[in-house]
């Protein structure tokens, strides 16, 4: 192949859609894994949460396409630090999309997360920050070279069309988040006692003589609590679940979420004495 053929080639290559999606697509989910890992909990890094999962998943398809096309247009180079860069970096791919769609599949049907899977996805998140980038810089930094060259300038202006492209690509994916973000409506929640509550006891025992208190020292809103009904059935603390399902039937474990922590009622027992 002469030179004009290859230029031809690597000019195609950088103005590919599919690559440009993909490399903006994988620049996202860095980001967006690295601060769901980093940064602490918040409404934004919920909304990153749920559009890195979607995207993830729906790209994987596309994402699997443009590495398998990639592989059958080069495997037959000779092996440089480029190519190695890229076979190590694909298989961080392919590992980090299998962790994702197990921790995807574990967080939709089941009650927990495997931290082994989790440990993996976060370890080879680091991976494609060490291969996969480099892999590609290294490549922009050649053909950047090219820009001197008369015959290969076209290659530059290609190069530069996939950096524009990739960053373009990554802020619609950030778009999408914002848009939640801006979307989103707190709800308002009422954590105040009734206006005929009775503070028998004083204020700074707003509960007493019964055992219960809350984190707040104040009544909850209701909507803040889930319902005592799903109590058994959604496998969460099993063994716990269950021991308190034999000592308390579930119309008095709503007796007790609603009377006391929702309206603000007084009750006059506890959990150490069970009802007979």
């Amino acid at each position: 192949m002469n030179s004009t053929a290859k230029a031809v080639e690597r000019c195609r290559e950088w103005r590919s859609g599919l690559a440009i999606w993909t490399a903006g697509l994988l620049l996202f989910e860095t980001l967006t894994g690295l601060s769901v890992w980093l940064l602490p909990f918040s409404i934004p890094n919920q909304f990153m949460v749920l559009v890195h999962t979607a995207l993830g998943f729906l790209f994987i398809v596309p994402c699997a396409g443009y590495l398998i096309r990639h592989w059958l247009r080069y495997r037959s180079h000779i092996l440089t630090h480029l190519t190695l860069l890229g076979y190590v970096g694909a298989f961080a791919l392919i590992l980090c999309a299998l962790s994702g769609t197990i921790l995807t599949f574990q967080a939709a049907v089941g009650t927990k997360i495997s931290y082994f899977w989790d440990t993996i996805h976060i370890v080879v998140t680091f991976a494609i920050l060490v291969f996969v980038f480099p892999h590609v810089i290294l490549i922009v930094v050649r053909d950047r070279k090219t820009r001197t060259s008369e015959n290969l300038a076209p290659v530059f202006a290609a190069v530069g069309y996939y950096g524009w492209g990739a960053l373009l690509s990554t802020a619609v994916f950030f778009a999408v988040v914002g848009l939640g973000i801006y979307a989103y409506q707190p709800v308002n929640l009422n954590n105040e006692f009734r206006s005929d509550y009775s503070f028998k006891y004083g204020e700074d025992r707003p509960f007493a003589p019964s055992l219960a208190r809350t984190d707040t020292g104040r009544a909850f809103d209701g909507r803040s609590l889930s319902g005592s009904s799903s109590c058994g059935t959604s496998g969460c603390h099993a063994p716990i679940v269950i021991l308190v399902l034999k000592l308390y039937p579930p119309d008095v474990i709503d007796f007790f979420v609603n009377e006391l922590f929702v309206t603000g009622g007084t009750i006059f027992w506890s959990f150490e004495q069970p009802f007979a």
